[in-house]
């Protein structure tokens, strides 16, 4: 065999196992988390979808606000008022959107810190695909070369 056979080969599987861990890693749930400030007479407005039994928790801290939250099974929040630091944790009954607002209703900026869980997004999974597939082309490619070389090479 050649050394192009042996390369291609190579090439094709490392392109091929990158597309493997990929998959692999898209198929996971999606951690979201961040930290936002919102100002004076301004809110926040949240919007996810997440399957049964994921995990969340957001925090407020600074002054006056309220809070609005509805998320799948029941668990809703309507104009929730505080003055202090106040952390929220749920857990998604069934699968679904969740939508959470925080207006700030004082003077000061007020601080909202999330975390969120998330599925997998569907089209997100077609690129590792495409990889494999590109993978598995090479592989048969550098096969093809220890067959027969064609012509040009």
């Amino acid at each position: 065999m050649s050394w192009r056979t042996y390369a291609g080969i190579a090439a094709g599987v490392v392109i091929l196992a990158i597309g493997v861990a990929a998959l692999a890693n898209s198929l996971l749930t999606t951690h979201i988390s961040g930290e936002s400030l919102v100002g004076p007479g301004f809110d926040d407005a949240y919007s996810f979808v997440a399957p049964a039994g994921s995990e969340h928790r957001f925090s407020v801290s600074g002054g006056p606000y309220t809070v609005d939250l509805s998320s799948p099974g029941g668990l809703q929040l309507d104009g929730h008022a505080g003055e202090d630091g106040e952390e929220f944790a749920w857990s998604h009954a069934e699968d679904g959107q969740s939508r959470l607002t925080v207006r700030n209703a004082g003077a000061g900026d007020v601080t909202v810190s999330y975390s969120f869980e998330t599925p997998p997004d569907p089209l997100l999974v077609t690129y590792p695909l495409m990889v494999m597939v590109t993978g598995i082309v090479i592989v048969g490619l550098g096969i093809g070369f220890r067959m027969r070389r064609p012509r040009g090479f």
